[in-house]
């Protein structure tokens, strides 16, 4: 499979859905996470256990701004809302900058650039 805007979709629908299985799916077993400003993930169980503990109740949206894709390198940015159960909506800007395994297109790095709006 070779990289696209598609295969990026699709992991940050995965994970607005809270599809644990379609994220775990697509990174490799020793994935690293870095959420700038706050903790750092490291290891595809270790992520599957966070994943794990989002309350799917919770609603999300993804609006995806710009996808830029150079060779195993991705940069993805937008807008993500969140819809807590008290009903109120939450909204943060992200940039998202990925590195994937040439090999077997597995993420390997993920760094995230979070604000809230």
């Amino acid at each position: 499979m070779s990289l696209d805007k598609h295969f990026f979709m699709d992991f940050n629908k995965a994970l607005m859905n809270v599809d644990v299985k379609s994220v775990i799916e697509k990174v490799s077993d020793n994935v690293v996470w870095r959420m700038v400003g706050t903790e750092t993930i490291k290891g595809k169980e270790k992520l599957e256990a966070l994943l794990s503990d989002v309350k799917s109740d919770e609603g999300f949206e993804i609006d995806l701004e710009h996808i830029i894709i150079e060779g195993n390198k991705a940069a993805l940015n937008g807008t993500i809302h969140s819809l807590s159960n008290q009903g109120e909506w939450s909204h943060y800007s992200f940039c998202d900058m990925y590195l994937v395994n040439e090999n077997d297109n597995k993420i390997t790095e993920i760094i995230s650039y979070v604000q809230s709006l």
